[in-house]
């Protein structure tokens, strides 16, 4: 189950597929909108839950998004990515972090 999914508010075809990558978890916070910014997300909680313990993160957004998150929590060890296109501008993903030591392990 996915700590967190992310759909791109802008696009309905997202909301559909995040809903049916949810499935029936119980926190509906898991799902979370964006217009594809994700500093208002990063800044909020996702940079301090990345620091506290493994994370997995999935959504349908456009490429950038992902990029960017990818990017981000690189220094929280990312563990497995994966990437496919979902439509003309999306695409679904899935991100695992681990926790990493200071020589870099997992």
């Amino acid at each position: 189950m996915a700590d967190r999914i992310f759909y791109d508010a802008r696009f309905a075809k997202a909301r559909v597929i995040a809903n049916r990558l949810a499935g029936h978890i119980a926190d509906n916070r898991a799902l979370t909108p964006v217009n594809g910014d994700l500093t208002a997300p990063w800044i909020g909680e996702l940079r301090a839950a990345a620091s506290q313990g493994a994370l997995r993160l999935r959504g349908v957004t456009t490429e950038s998004f992902y990029f960017c998150l990818k990017t981000l929590l690189q220094p929280h060890g990312v563990t497995a990515a994966h990437i496919e296109r979902a439509g003309r501008d999306l695409h679904a993903w899935e991100i695992t972090t681990g926790v990493t030591t200071k020589d870099g392990m997992v």
